[in-house]
């Protein structure tokens, strides 16, 4: 097992690609030109006395419908802060309404080929790592962490929260 000073020492041998920052802005640029056509709708039943439970919903890059659960405190009137959470590869979006009673809105994202945002992509598992891994620009993930960046640069008139102090919670 690793320690801490086996981890100091721990070097990579894996380096970033030359193309990496304009890979990323060309995606990033593509987004730009998709409008986020945010959606929320109120789902009573899921909340509670502290937070007021929204599904909610953006396009993402290839205009896919990218879905989230969006908490918000009931006491409040904002903007407040927020925690984007997004899942792990195994892992499906969980509804987060523990934050709430803490005055912390979280958007909870199901990045595409996740439950609820896998209608226009779903390679299965283990699909999800390996979906066009030939190509940089058809590659599965390209499209997951643009629903990450997506997710991220919603509009705060939308999403109600303060833009600090805002946490990223795998």
């Amino acid at each position: 097992m690793a320690d801490e000073n086996d981890l100091k020492r721990f070097t990579t041998r894996v380096s970033r690609p030359q193309d990496f920052e304009d890979f990323w802005q060309r995606a990033k640029t593509e987004l730009a030109q998709i409008p986020l056509e945010p959606k929320v709708s109120p789902v009573p039943l899921r909340s509670n006395e502290n937070v007021f439970v929204y599904h909610a919903e953006y396009k993402s890059l290839g205009s896919l419908d990218i879905a989230a659960w969006y908490c918000v405190p009931t006491q409040g009137e904002g903007p407040f802060p927020a925690i984007i959470i997004f899942p792990g590869y195994k892992g499906e979006p969980r509804l987060r309404r523990d934050w709430g009673s803490k005055g912390i809105i979280t958007l909870t994202v199901a990045v595409r080929g996740k439950l609820r945002s896998n209608s226009q992509f779903n390679p299965g598992y283990p699909g999800l790592l390996t979906q066009g891994i030939e190509d940089p620009e058809t590659y599965g993930y390209r499209g997951v962490i643009s629903d990450c960046i997506r997710g991220l640069s919603g509009p705060s008139s939308t999403w109600r929260w303060s833009r600090q102090p805002l946490a990223v919670h795998p």
